[in-house]
């Protein structure tokens, strides 16, 4: 609440008043956007589907990891490692939609980024759960009467 944008969109008059938990997958707005509601949810369904599909985010972790210093290990490792590297391994390389990105990142992984296993393999599974939220809000209907907002009330559309 303390953020320049907070301070403009209530001094525009734009915050809408309801309570909102902060749970961006519910696609709800908490303010009154310039543009059409709907445009708006589009856009953003459209840039997570870019950022979040399996080859788009292997190809930024791959840029990381080629940077990343070694991983240093605290210890060996623990059954619930090798639990999450199996669990890994089946969810997104046996039964996944995309077991070609996810083995091509793994091989690669294994090898060329051997310093950084352990952290690319978090980063695989990280990347199945964004993948997954992102198909649930993509394919999920807006909540809320706020989408209701057909276009900006007339003291802003004066500004547009």
């Amino acid at each position: 609440p303390n953020t320049q944008l907070y301070r403009r969109l209530q001094r525009e008059g734009r915050l809408l008043n309801e309570d909102h938990s902060g749970d961006n997958m519910d696609l709800r707005l908490n303010f009154v956007p310039k543009m059409n509601p709907q445009k708006l949810i589009d856009g953003y369904r459209s840039i997570l589907k870019r950022i979040y599909h399996p080859d788009a985010y292997y190809d930024r972790v791959r840029r990381y990891l080629a940077q990343a210093p070694p991983g240093i290990r605290k210890g060996p490792r623990r059954a619930s490692d090798y639990k999450a590297l199996v669990r890994s391994i089946l969810k997104q390389g046996v039964f996944g939609d995309f077991r070609w990105s996810y083995w091509k990142f793994f091989l690669e992984a294994a090898t060329r980024y051997r310093h950084t296993f352990d952290r690319a393999i978090i980063f695989a599974i990280m990347g199945h759960h964004f993948h997954t939220l992102t198909q649930i809000v993509c394919n999920s209907k807006p909540e809320g009467p706020n989408l209701s907002i057909a276009a900006p009330p007339p003291a802003l559309s004066s500004r547009a």
